[in-house]
This record gives structure tokens, C-alpha cells and sequence, in this order.
């Protein structure tokens, strides 16, 4: 599966390549003028600029293959494209082998910590598990089941946008009554 998307994402790379190729051939048919030519001169001897794309959604879906192949481009160059993967193999085997089996406490805890005691304490704990309770319900549940199994109603869901997509996450947004406090729930990019 993973073949078959950098298949693709090669293949739309090529096809914006092809399309970029193919505006700046039609550009450059007419006849130019010496302004032009001055131009292409100069932009010939100066350092390939770096182009920054405005950080919003994609529009259209020639915008949305253009991001995501920028995005593969990127992620390759920095990751595996900085290293041989024989050796990043290696270099995997040999850490998880350093690493061996720490005992949590060993890593978390020692003589420098302190335990946290008190009713304050509890309230604060729940209220996070209570949070990431929610987070997750929202993420894994339907809509209306989240709602119900969470224990809120329909009028508490004050904006709700269930549909992700590139850049643009699902999200809602819900009014508490218990805590007095609108709670921004966000889903992702990625169902």
C-alpha cells in the first residue's frame, strides 16, 4: 500500500512538473522584449530562491497533489534520504538492543520525586481523565454517539465540522455546563 501512494505521489509530481513546463513554454513563445530578456538573464545568476506557500488549506486539487508530493518530498529528504538504508536498519537494531527492558519506575521515579497527595490532586486527575475521555470519544464514537455517551445534547454541540480533509481537521466545539467552559475537541486530518 505504501508503494502504490509514493507511486502516486511520483506520478502527480510529474504531472505538476509537466504542467509547470508547459505554462512557462507558453510564456515564453511571444516575442519578448528586452526587458524580458534582461530578466532571465539575472534570474539565471541568482541563487535558487526558496518558494514559502502560504500557510492555508489547498483550494483546489492541483493545490492539494502540490502539497502533499511537497510534503513527501520533504519528509524523504529529511529521513531516509539522509541515510543509506542499510544503515538505518542497523542503526535501529543496535539502539533497540542498547536500550533493553527498563523498568518504568527506574526511568520515572527516583529519590529526587515527590508524591503528590490531597483531595485537589484527585479533582485535577479526574477532570484530565475526564478530558482525554472525551478526546477519545470523539475520535473513535459517531457523532451522535459521542454525544450521548459523553453525556451532552445536541444543544451543547455549539459548531460541529465532521468532514476532514487536507489541512482542515474535524472539529467541534461544546459547551460544558459542569465546568463552565467551551471544550474545542479536534478529531485530525485522518479518520
Amino acid at each position: 500500500m505504501a508503494a502504490g501512494t509514493m507511486a502516486t505521489a511520483a506520478g502527480a509530481a510529474v504531472i505538476l512538473y509537466y504542467v509547470w513546463l508547459r505554462k512557462s513554454e507558453v510564456k515564453t513563445d511571444g516575442v519578448g522584449s528586452e526587458e524580458d530578456e534582461d530578466l532571465s538573464k539575472s534570474s539565471r545568476s541568482v541563487k535558487r530562491r526558496i518558494v514559502r506557500r502560504p500557510a492555508q488549506a489547498p483550494a483546489t486539487w492541483l493545490e492539494a497533489i502540490a502539497t502533499i508530493s511537497e510534503t513527501l518530498r520533504f519528509t524523504y529528504s529529511e529521513t531516509l534520504g539522509k541515510w543509506p538504508i542499510g544503515d538505518l536498519a542497523f542503526g535501529i537494531n543496535y539502539l533497540m538492543r542498547r536500550q533493553g527492558n527498563f523498568e518504568v519506575a527506574s526511568v520515572y521515579a527516583g529519590d529526587n520525586c515527590v508524591e503528590l497527595k490531597g483531595e485537589e490532586i484527585k479533582k485535577e486527575l479526574n477532570n484530565l481523565l475526564r478530558l482525554l475521555t472525551l478526546c477519545r470519544l470523539f475520535s473513535k464514537k459517531p457523532f451522535p454517539v459521542f454525544l450521548d455517551s459523553a453525556g451532552y445534547s445536541g444543544e451543547d454541540a455549539l459548531l460541529h465540522k465532521p468532514k476532514a480533509g487536507l489541512m482542515k481537521p474535524a472539529f467541534t466545539i461544546i459547551r460544558d455546563e459542569n465546568s463552565k467552559c467551551f471544550l474545542l475537541l479536534i478529531r485530525g486530518t485522518q479518520h
